[in-house]
């Protein structure tokens, strides 16, 4: 079958959790140590929040009903570990019984209100600025000249270059960092439909043992 326009489009997420374990999730995206909402839940929970409300989820696209979306999310969170466990997951979720139910909600609305827009142009601005300060340490010596008998500006030439480096360090960190940002290839259905089978598939299973 040949692919739709639609899936050959790239698009950018937000601290996609897709090939990256839970106890490395954090550690990819160093952002996230930053964020208050997310300090009080586990990184099981904080990628099934992903999942359940960023909104560069292929599960916030494709599932509109948040008991199935919640239950998807948390089965994909666990790498397919239970379907039923899922199951009563999703349903504590709804009922508002999930032991720290309130710290999921404030991580699930912190979640929701992530701006790919936002994140995408400060990752922009971030490379503009690093390109900007290394085309400044490049800069030959004697195009710090001044006066008409071309006389070298050393303290304006250390001055700058100085200034450049104490910067420099934090600015090449967030450009690492990338604010979360993320280039995939835009398959956001194929991707929900996978995991739809992959969760029919395993409570199948467990309904067979």
């Amino acid at each position: 079958m040949a692919k739709s326009k639609k899936d050959n489009i790239d698009f950018i997420t937000i601290f996609n959790p897709d090939g990256i374990s839970s106890q490395n999730y954090r550690k990819e995206y160093p952002d996230l140590y930053n964020i208050p909402e997310f300090e009080d839940i586990n990184d099981v929970e904080l990628i099934t929040v992903w999942y359940f409300a960023n909104p560069t989820s292929p599960l916030v696209e494709s599932v509109k009903d948040k008991r199935l979306r919640m239950q998807k999310s948390h089965f994909k969170a666990t790498d397919g570990y239970s379907a039923e466990r899922s199951d009563h997951y999703a349903e504590d979720y709804i009922n508002g019984a999930l032991p720290n139910h309130d710290k999921i909600k404030s991580a699930i609305d912190r979640m929701s209100a992530m701006n790919p827009h936002v994140r995408t142009q400060a990752s922009r601005m971030v490379e503009k600025m690093l390109s900007d300060f290394m085309d400044i340490l490049q800069k030959d010596i004697t195009e710090f000249k001044k006066g008409a008998d071309g006389d070298i500006d050393f303290n304006a030439y250390i001055l700058v270059r100085k200034r450049v480096m104490e910067n420099l360090d934090v600015i090449i960190q967030k450009s690492e960092s990338g604010f979360g940002t993320k280039k995939v290839s835009d398959k956001r259905t194929s991707i929900g439909e996978n995991i739809t089978e992959l969760y029919l598939k395993k409570k199948a299973n467990v309904g067979n043992t």
